[in-house]
């Protein structure tokens, strides 16, 4: 028999600490999201997301020494996200064209208008919340899963339904 011990390697639980995902790793995020968001309040946003996402999701590291390369591929995908639903919500809540108005005095606005609040009330209670939460509050897919126990595909089919109904009450 041998005297040597085996010498099995444990891999310590990698923790996010603060000091590693405070203000300069929000910093850096922030200003890596500014390729995706053309403003610096909605790249500090994302930045904020990305951090929130990263700690809901720790488990799904899989390499300590890659978290960087993690956490700016959470950033990315969360910028992404947020200029989707940015698209969505311009499309959603564009002004509607009025009578005999030339294409170039309409400009798109940012905020709802009372008629488009109107349109989101003509909806079916389950619609309407999800839209409002989604749209106008900016909850994420994944919260609002977390939220209602829907499947992501469900909601996605029901937010899909629940805009080609605006639109078609806003045409009408």
């Amino acid at each position: 028999m041998s005297d040597e011990c085996s010498v099995v390697a444990v891999r310590p639980q990698f923790q996010l600490d603060d000091e590693w995902l405070g203000p300069a790793m929000s910093q850096r995020l922030a200003t890596f999201a500014r390729r995706f968001v053309r403003d610096p309040g909605e790249a500090e946003d994302v930045a904020q997301e990305a951090l929130m996402r990263a700690r809901e999701n720790l488990e799904t590291l899989r390499s300590p020494a890659k978290a960087e390369a993690w956490l700016f591929r959470i950033c990315r995908h969360a910028a992404i996200d947020h200029a989707r639903a940015r698209r969505v919500r311009r499309s959603v809540w564009a002004p509607m064209p009025t009578e005999g108005a030339p294409p170039a005095v309409i400009e798109p606005i940012e905020r709802p208008r009372p008629a488009a609040r109107v349109d989101l009330r003509a909806l079916p209670s389950h619609q309407r919340v999800l839209v409002s939460l989604h749209y106008e509050r900016g909850l994420s897919h994944h919260t609002l899963c977390r939220m209602t126990g829907l499947l992501p595909s469900n909601l996605r089919v029901r937010l899909f339904r629940a805009r080609t109904a605006l639109l078609s009450a806003r045409r009408s």
